[in-house]
């Protein structure tokens, strides 16, 4: 059974804040934004959110479950087009879904690579990103 908590429409920058602290989430998010000056259609991501501080109770049962409810999103039309795992939603940045629809060209990020941290706060460990498939 899926049971929809929110279906509001809300920019990427709110998706934080309406999640809870300690436990893992499904989100199918409907990600517009402006490419090349053009507004785009809808994209639908799904994002599994797994916050370090749940219990091992909640992180391991939500894993087990994310394939079988792909696939029943998919079985009432939804065409997910990005899978994301974060452990921290403040992660989740306009900038980073972007880049994960539209990978820049790589030849020229290598030119000039630097390695890139997670910010820190006060608290916090920082978190992890995860790009899987479909």
């Amino acid at each position: 059974m899926i049971k929809a908590t929110d279906s509001r429409n809300i920019g990427i920058q709110e998706l934080p804040d309406k999640m809870p602290e300690a436990i893992p989430r499904f989100n199918l998010y409907r990600y517009s934004h402006l490419k090349d000056g053009k507004s785009t259609e809808f994209i639908p991501v799904f994002v599994y959110y797994v916050p370090e501080e749940g219990t091992a109770k909640s992180k391991s049962l939500y894993p087990c479950a994310i394939d079988c409810f792909i696939k029943k999103l998919q079985s009432y039309g939804a065409d997910i087009k990005l899978r994301l795992e974060f452990s921290d939603l403040h992660d989740m940045t306009e900038g980073v879904l972007y880049e994960m629809i539209y990978p820049p060209d790589r030849s020229e990020l290598e030119k000039s690579f630097k390695e890139i941290k997670p910010k820190k706060r006060a608290g916090c460990r920082g978190g992890w990103v995860k790009v899987l498939p479909v």
